[in-house]
């Protein structure tokens, strides 16, 4: 299942790893559930879950059914807080906003697997 196994979990570790930066909220995640379910025909029985998720973010462990491993690296890490701060979402244990925004001004890559991953979210990358 594409990244979303818990053989390989790249694409959830991805998807977990931004909630957690706050790069998306609780509304986000949702979407990114629907939009999987709708554009896959394969998809894991934990999406219904995460299709209406809304407790605390450390309960997303419960509704996924393990812990996916994250293909980040710190520095990933610290650009996806860069979109955190773009998006206008705080964080209170984030790098400052000069650190995390220069960390994903150089991060193409970054930039691209979020915007491939949420396609539905509008990134205000050149700022």
């Amino acid at each position: 299942m594409d990244g979303l196994a818990q053989e390989d979990s790249s694409l959830i570790g991805f998807v977990v790893a931004c909630y957690f930066c706050n790069a998306i909220d609780n509304h986000d995640l949702n979407k990114w559930a629907e939009h999987i379910i709708a554009t896959r025909d394969n998809y894991p029985l934990y999406m219904l879950d995460l299709l209406y998720f809304d407790e605390p973010r450390f309960h997303i462990y419960r509704a996924i059914g393990f812990n996916p491993s994250s293909v980040t690296s710190k520095a990933d890490d610290i650009a996806l807080f860069g979109i955190a701060y773009l998006r206008g979402h705080a964080h209170i244990d984030g790098p400052p906003h000069e650190v995390a925004l220069s960390k994903l001004k150089k991060s193409a890559a970054i930039q691209k697997r979020f915007h491939d991953t949420f396609p539905f979210i509008e990134v205000p990358f050149e700022r």
